[in-house]
């Protein structure tokens, strides 16, 4: 572990080396919630929204589409770290993803789990009377790109937890009413 730390820090590799038993403890900041019911995730996101560092914006040359792209405070259902903001033709979507430093290109299922999970606990069963993730029924639709996610539909706006298909990631996407 010591010879690895060095190695990577004389090579500029920006890797954090860790024991198992301290990566073990690391899953933490996924579990963890701050976000205790739909109010709580609704103030989080305004503050995020109103405050988050805004780190690229861009206009689309092909649509009338444009976008922000945030650094929230805040890590949403424990997993997603940026949030576009995006404006198009009039209508407003919010769409949250993961963006890590590392050379990493893929979601681990146990991730959906969670993900799916925290947001069961938050918004209920989705609008098709899904609840929790269930390990044996939607690995294989993940391993399989079939997997439909979850939807709650709202007085004001929808939410989808999807694996996005031009990213093939897993992502949020709230659109507004």
């Amino acid at each position: 572990m010591k010879k690895t730390r060095v190695l990577y820090k004389l090579l500029g590799i920006d890797t954090k080396v860790i024991h198992a038993d301290e990566f073990i403890q690391s899953f933490d900041f996924i579990v963890e919630k701050e976000e205790k019911d739909q109010n709580t995730f609704s103030e989080l996101l305004v503050n995020d929204l109103k405050n988050g560092l805004i780190v690229d914006s861009y206009k689309s040359i092909d649509i009338n589409r444009e976008t922000n792209t945030i650094k929230p405070v805040h890590n949403y259902l424990g997993f997603f770290n940026r949030i576009d903001k995006i404006l198009e033709d009039g209508k407003s979507y919010l769409y949250f993803y993961r963006k890590t430093n590392n050379y990493s290109n893929f979601t681990f299922i146990r991730e959906y789990e969670l993900v799916v999970n925290n947001a069961v606990e938050i918004f209920g069963a989705d609008k098709y009377f899904k609840e929790r993730f269930k390990w044996e029924k939607e690995k294989d639709l993940i391993q399989s790109n079939k997997w439909y996610g979850r939807i709650w539909d709202f007085e004001t706006f929808t939410l989808k937890i999807e694996t996005n298909k031009g990213s093939g990631k897993l992502s949020i996407l709230i659109s507004i009413k």
